[in-house]
């Protein structure tokens, strides 16, 4: 923690960066749920388009900067930890295992709007048989808390498998090749 600590000290238009687009794309997450519709039973489809694409095109790429900066930022701690001499096997273990867990939790999730809609678009008792996968009922299958913060575990692991990369050149390099 001393370490981070001190690594928002010696960063901190980086770690302004990184708070703040934490902060907008959770508000972009939300703004993407609000703008999903909802089927409800005995109700007609909406023919209004997809409003929540509005918010999808603004999210994506700055989700997309906020993976890459914990990407480099989560490397460089790592990297770190490693030429201290400290194994950070444990929190990679951690992490898979977290991911995995949020990996089912966005399945059940998407299954669990399919099902609410009669199933997926290629089923012919689905309401949204013939549409797309991704339409204006189904955005929150796969943009949500579960793929957003598993998107986030994957940006650490990718930081710790650079460091760890790293690491292994740097000892490989004080070997005494023979």
């Amino acid at each position: 923690m001393e370490r981070m600590t001190a690594y928002i000290k010696d960063h901190y238009v980086a770690s302004a960066i990184l708070l703040a687009l934490v902060f907008l794309t959770v508000i972009l997450l939300g703004a993407v749920d609000l703008f999903t519709f909802r089927m409800t039973p005995k109700s007609h489809m909406s023919g209004n388009g997809n409003p929540a694409l509005i918010f999808v095109f603004i999210l994506v790429p700055l989700y997309l900067i906020l993976f890459g900066l914990i990407t480099v930022i989560s490397g460089v701690i790592f990297r770190d930890r490693f030429r201290d001499g400290l194994d950070s096997i444990g929190m990679f273990i951690v992490l898979i295992v977290f991911s995995v867990i949020f990996a089912v939790g966005a399945r059940t999730y998407a299954d669990m709007i399919f099902n609410s809609l009669g199933g997926w678009p290629e089923n012919p008792y689905s309401a949204i048989y013939g549409w797309g996968v991704v339409n204006q009922y189904t955005n929150t299958a796969f943009i949500n808390v579960f793929t957003y913060s598993l998107g986030l575990k994957l940006a650490v692991m990718l930081g710790y498998l650079w460091a760890a990369i790293l690491q292994v050149h740097r000892v490989n390099k004080k070997k005494p090749r023979h």
